[in-house]
């Protein structure tokens, strides 16, 4: 084993950085030449002011220890920094020419690290910085040029705590014009994860994303009403993540719409609109969008609206096969207020899709919505009546069905079902809202394929935080010729009672029925989608006080559950200097078709107070007690402590975050602690 390199103190790092700051900086000179009265002086080429700096000394120690299947790894890092931060205003010959703001953090590291098998030391540096220079401010046509780098940590709920850096580089084109304003930007960035490197200089939460970016805003107004737009974004993305084929494209995204306001008040709308976007690479689509809507307000108590829609759609599945789809779409609709209590909404439409591979659907739909909002003795009661049908006729497919951008949210301890009987779960294809980050099966969610479902769960750990909202791609084996007819009705309320000064009791519940008939040739094919939904519980709020019991019974074809919901949370400012919250939320489930039983029990609180005006410490913590039959126990644990001291122009502050992630193949453990001082100058 290679022996650790001696560290050197702390002094020494001191001298190092700031030497070479003391010998570059000019020396003010008595002798600055005579003035002469009356001689106009010229003016300096960069003008730099308002001076700002500061000095700061950093250690940090980070500690993993994973333990996967019997097998361990540790790794351990010591981290120093010394670094000089300054920032400055200015301007070259004149502010309306050239204004200036910058700012830049340099400096030295040095790094050791330690693991099982080896030892090294890595000196480096910090650099820092936000760059920006305004052209002809004042001007119709300034141009901001700009560049900027920070680097900070990434904490990872129950899991590590990672090296976080974004870079971009860019300029801005602002044209003032009265008739079309417009904005261009280009711009270069990159962000990057990486965790404790290990002995082959790489980290299991390594992530590199790099976008080259152009976009196109303009906006005409040839009337105050009328408004024409144009956005145009062209794209080039490079993902990496270690273990994974690199997810590289091109993306072009644009859109033209026009909007018009008038009638009464000018509260009716014409909208027409042309979106196309286009994406190449490992996942490539095409799809265009012609809409034209129009929304009319007859008066404050009845407004109709009117939709009609062309999709021009274009996929190529995992067979390298390109599937084209046309899809009309009519909708239309009213809104109804009757005084202030009761509001209804209704709409009817229809659809019509056709395929390449020479199917297609037909589709009408209608709902009718009912609310009832209504000041009765004690509180206020809110009662809902919502019916819904609808009827589609699908012919033979020979050709998967694509579906793009499902929008869905994780909910521990559910996962996200997507229904349907033949989903490839090969295709499935999971990323963040933006979809530019793709997230990874195995570390970051995990699938259980079912006849008539698929069902995902994400990793706790891992890349996708619990609420997280996702968007969801994914094939659907060819279907057989089918007729399904769907009808659906729901019904419920709420008792807002106010039982005394800011005491609130809340009673509520919901019925919601769903009856879905398929009529096919092959009905071992479909699994209809029929369910009886009942929810009903309280909640009671008293100050920052909240207490709640849920209960749901779900009867259906497809995963059917119970399901008991707790909650008690308590978020309360005591006076100016403390403030303390605590949340804790405890759900049971039960699946009887897969006879399986999950509990959750998450507790997660936090306390702010400040000593003095210049001493203030926070602390949390966050736990984890998870038991489900099927996928194992999971325990999890974080705390997390900081302070910060600040004495006229020193800060010292610190952190200490301890993360422990326990299941029945894994336990692993992470630790940070850091300390720093900064002087202002």
């Amino acid at each position: 084993m290679i022996r650790p390199a001696t560290r050197p103190s702390w002094l020494a790092g001191v001298v190092t950085t700031i030497a070479p700051v003391l010998l570059c900086t000019p020396i003010a000179s008595g002798q600055e030449g005579p003035i002469v009265v009356g001689q106009r002086q010229k003016p300096p080429i960069v003008s730099l002011y308002g001076w700002r700096g500061e000095l700061e000394f950093l250690w940090r120690q980070r500690a993993e220890s994973r333990e996967v299947d019997g097998d361990s790894d540790d790794l351990d890092e010591t981290h120093l920094e010394q670094t000089i931060t300054v920032e400055t205003q200015g301007h070259i010959y004149h502010p309306n020419l050239v204004e200036l703001n910058l700012s830049g953090t340099f400096g030295l590291t040095q790094t050791w690290l330690d693991s099982e098998t080896e030892s090294s030391f890595n000196p480096g540096y910090v650099n820092e910085y936000d760059l920006n220079a305004l052209i002809l401010r004042k001007e119709v046509a300034p141009v901001t040029l700009y560049t900027r780098r920070t680097q900070d940590l990434l904490n990872r709920e129950f899991g590590p705590t990672l090296d976080y850096v974004f870079t971009q580089t860019g300029a801005i084109w602002d044209i003032r014009s009265k008739t079309v304003p417009t904005r261009l930007e280009i711009y270069r960035s990159n962000q990057t994860q990486s965790g404790i490197a290990d002995s082959d200089g790489t980290s299991a939460e390594d992530f590199d994303l790099t976008q080259n970016v152009f976009t196109w805003h303009s906006e005409y107004r040839p009337k105050e009403t009328h408004v024409l737009t144009w956005d145009y974004t062209v794209s080039q993305v490079s993902e990496n993540t270690p273990n994974f084929p690199d997810n590289d494209y091109w993306l072009n995204d644009a859109g033209l719409s026009y909007s018009i306001d008038f009638g009464i008040e000018n509260r009716s709308n014409f909208l027409s609109s042309l979106t196309v976007y286009d994406q190449t690479g490992d996942f490539p689509i095409f799809r265009a969008r012609w809409l034209e809507e129009l929304r009319l307000y007859h008066s404050e108590a009845f407004q109709t609206r009117y939709q009609f829609s062309y999709d021009r759609q274009s996929f190529t599945s995992l067979a390298e096969d390109t599937l084209d789809q046309d899809r009309l779409r009519g909708v239309t609709g009213f809104t109804h207020r009757l005084y202030e209590s009761l509001e209804t909404r209704g709409n009817l439409g229809a659809e019509k899709v056709d395929r390449s591979d020479d199917s297609g659907s037909t589709e009408y739909f209608g709902d009718l919505n009912f609310d009832y909002n209504k000041k009765v003795p004690f509180g206020r009661l809110n009662l809902f009546l919502t019916l819904a049908y609808d009827w589609q006729d699908n012919q033979q497919q020979v050709s998967p069905t694509p579906f793009v951008d499902v929008p869905r949210q994780f909910s521990d301890p559910a996962p996200i079902i997507l229904i349907g009987n033949g989903i490839d779960p090969n295709s499935i294809r999971i990323t963040d809202p933006s979809g530019i980050v793709l997230f990874r099966p195995g570390d970051d969610y995990t699938l259980t394929s079912f006849s008539d479902r698929v069902e995902i769960n994400r990793v706790v750990g891992g890349r996708i935080p619990n609420g997280q909202a996702v968007l969801i791609d994914y094939l659907l084996v060819p279907q057989a010729a089918n007729t399904s007819t769907t009808t659906y009705y729901a019904f419920g309320g709420r008792y807002d009672i106010e039982l005394g000064r800011e005491a609130v009791l809340s009673l509520y519940a919901r019925y919601a029925r769903q009856d879905q008939d398929i009529d096919t040739d092959n009905p071992a094919s479909f699994t209809p989608n029929s369910f009886t939904d009942i929810i009903y519980g309280f909640d009671y709020r008293w100050r920052g006080l909240r207490l709640g019991i849920e209960r749901e019974n779900r009867d259906a074809t497809i995963s059917p559950f119970d399901a008991t919901r707790y909650v008690l949370t308590y978020d309360h400012r005591f006076s100016r200097d403390l403030t303390v919250n605590f949340n804790t939320t405890f759900t049971q489930i039960d699946y009887p078709d897969e006879d399986n039983h999950a509990d959750l029990l998450a507790v997660s609180g936090s306390v702010q107070y400040r000593f003095t005006r210049d001493l203030y410490l926070s602390a949390s913590v966050v736990w984890r007690d998870e038991d489900d039959d099927l996928r194992g126990p999971t325990r999890g644990l974080e705390e997390q402590i900081e302070f910060n001291w600040r004495r006229r122009q020193t800060t010292v502050y610190g952190l200490l975050r301890n993360a422990n992630l326990e299941t029945d193949f894994q336990d692993n453990s992470f630790l940070l602690a850091e300390i720093g001082i900064r002087r202002e100058f």
